[in-house]
């Protein structure tokens, strides 16, 4: 069991490091962090008691922060509460169960103004000038602050009352060709890459040493797709649509298959024919998609990081290939749990 320690903090400077008998956290590329955490309620309270407060000011008295750091000190999480629980018998002091977000998901809460446009702007710049222009405004700042912003593709858009974080996530490799991959770190800084991670061969995931559990998923027919019909703003006859289609050798290995997506909002041709785009470069081919459980420290947690490519090897399933880490989670056990995906 690896030992972590939880401390809530206030923008005012106050802080309390409360014990906690459950926590879990996780990440995910280009997604939110989200931490639980259980509180007995009998030891929070007398946690609280000693700065002349209660357990509830503690956690709902306002807009609260959470950290999380394991024994080394490594602060592995941070992100704020979202969202308290409280549960007990008629006999029991009870428990309070807490979900935390990642910073990412303050920008649910924000949107442009009524008219934003950007002409031949890179990308990340535009997505650090919605932060920024937001955190702008009266009680607007949550903190968030510039890292790197390494340059990515030029792009033209417009926003009209566009909430802040779809606008982002719409400018990252998911969602449109040569997009960029971003996170907000345990540091509360904005980051922004051509793609994220590294090349990692030394960091090694073997089934005959440090696989504790795994499952191997291969996508079939019915998960691929090797021509696109995006469907845009308009309705019937003044529906914009835009077609993508594969390089034939896609089709003739597993035939025509088709894929619609919806993107009603948009009406410029351009940025549906990106999204077509990045969907084709996901699914014109079979993935192989691996899910294993490892131990904190084989290898220590913090020498790896989501969007690296790492060795698994799993020779009960014939798997030996650098895979790309799209999500990691930890449990208080220690035990990590990595999704993969074949390069």
């Amino acid at each position: 069991m690896v030992k972590f320690t939880l401390t809530i903090k206030t923008t005012a400077g106050m802080e309390w490091e409360l014990p906690f008998s459950s926590v879990s956290f996780s990440e995910e590329l280009n997604k939110d962090r989200v931490a639980n955490f259980t509180i007995v309620r009998q030891t929070g309270e007398q946690v609280a008691a000693l700065t002349g407060t209660t357990l509830e000011a503690i956690l709902s008295g306002g807009y609260r922060e959470v950290e999380i750091r394991d024994s080394l000190g490594v602060l592995v999480y941070s992100g704020f509460i979202d969202e308290t629980t409280g549960n007990a018998g008629a006999s029991e002091y009870g428990n309070v169960s807490v979900t935390s977000r990642g910073f990412l998901a303050l920008l649910e809460k924000r949107y442009t103004a009524n008219l934003v446009t950007y002409t031949a702007t890179d990308a990340g710049a535009i997505a650090w000038d919605l932060i920024s222009d937001t955190q702008a405004k009266t009680y607007g700042n949550f903190g968030i602050t510039m890292g790197s912003i390494i340059a990515s593709k030029n792009r033209d858009r417009t926003y009209k009352w566009r909430n802040i974080k779809e606008a982002i996530l719409a400018l990252t490799s998911d969602n449109v060709k040569d997009g960029f991959d971003f996170d907000i770190d345990t540091g509360k800084v904005f980051n922004v890459y051509p793609q994220k991670g590294s090349s990692r061969p030394e960091i090694i995931f073997d089934s005959k040493f440090n696989i504790d559990r795994w499952t191997v998923r291969k996508t079939g027919i019915l998960g691929m797709a090797n021509h696109v019909i995006v469907f845009g703003a308009g309705n019937e006859d003044d529906m914009i649509v835009e077609e993508r289609t594969s390089a034939p050798g896609y089709k003739a290995a597993y035939f025509l298959l088709e894929e619609g997506l919806s993107d009603k909002d948009n009406g410029n041709a351009t940025l549906l024919q990106d999204k077509g785009d990045a969907y084709l470069a996901s699914y014109q081919y079979p993935k192989k998609f691996v899910n294993i459980s490892v131990f904190y420290d084989n290898p220590t947690y913090s020498t790896y990081n989501v969007g690296d490519y790492v060795r698994v090897k799993i020779a009960e399933e014939g798997v030996d290939a650098m895979m790309r880490i799209l999500r990691r989670s930890c449990s208080m056990d220690g035990t990590v749990d990595l999704v993969l995906k074949s390069i």
